[in-house]
Parts: structure tokens; C-alpha cells; sequence
């Protein structure tokens, strides 16, 4: 299976994780880490969850007006969406056939009490 977990932490948390990987010789698969709630909040926003688990569900690719369509949301709106996801590898534009590359998206929020 192919997973992309999307992941607030912080760099030693990541750091951490890539120590493990290379210990253990196991891969840790795609990540996108932001290291601040206000940038994960930003990016992963509620319309663009909807958007990937629409695109996700989808056994094809979906154009930018089809995509819009189904979600009930302006065509506009859908591009800038797509482009902030496309620049974090999250979906694919191939020639406005608009889909997710992974088989499964997770996300992942750690907080921890500080030491």
C-alpha cells in the first residue's frame, strides 16, 4: 500500500523517526511534516480534506470543473486549492486529469508535554 501521513511535529520528532528508519532498515514511506499548527491548519484545511478524500474515492481522475461539481464549490476556489496541494505532492495534475497518487492518506498531529 502506498501512504502519505501528513504530520505536525517538530524537527527532533523527525529526526527521531529518521533515526529509527535507518536503525531498523524499515521505510518510513511519504511524509509532509509541518513543524506549526498555524501552517498545518493553513494548508490541511477542511475544503481541501474533502477535495483529497474525493479524489481518493474516485476510481479515475477527475477534471478541475468535475472535481468542482461533486464538492458543490467554485471552480476557482477548486484551482487554487489543487495548486496549494499539488505544491506539497498531496494530488497530481496530469494534463487536468486531477488524482491522488497514494492509496491511503494519514495524518498524524503529535503533541507532547514538554520535558
Amino acid at each position: 500500500m502506498n501512504t502519505m501521513t501528513i504530520k505536525l511535529g517538530t524537527l527532533e520528532v523527525e529526526l527521531d523517526a529518521f533515526r529509527t528508519a535507518a536503525r531498523t532498515r524499515q521505510p518510513t514511506g511519504s511524509t509532509v511534516t509541518f513543524a506549526a499548527y498555524d501552517d498545518f491548519a493553513r494548508v490541511i484545511t477542511s475544503n481541501r480534506l474533502r477535495m483529497l478524500e474525493t479524489l481518493i474515492s474516485s476510481s479515475v481522475g477527475l477534471t478541475v470543473r468535475a472535481l468542482a461539481e461533486k464538492l458543490g464549490r467554485d471552480i476557482r476556489a477548486v484551482h487554487d486549492d489543487i495548486k496549494a496541494l499539488e505544491f506539497y505532492e498531496l494530488l497530481v495534475n496530469e494534463r487536468g486529469n486531477i488524482h491522488v497518487p497514494y492509496d491511503d492518506l494519514h495524518i498524524d498531529v503529535h503533541i507532547r508535554r514538554a520535558a
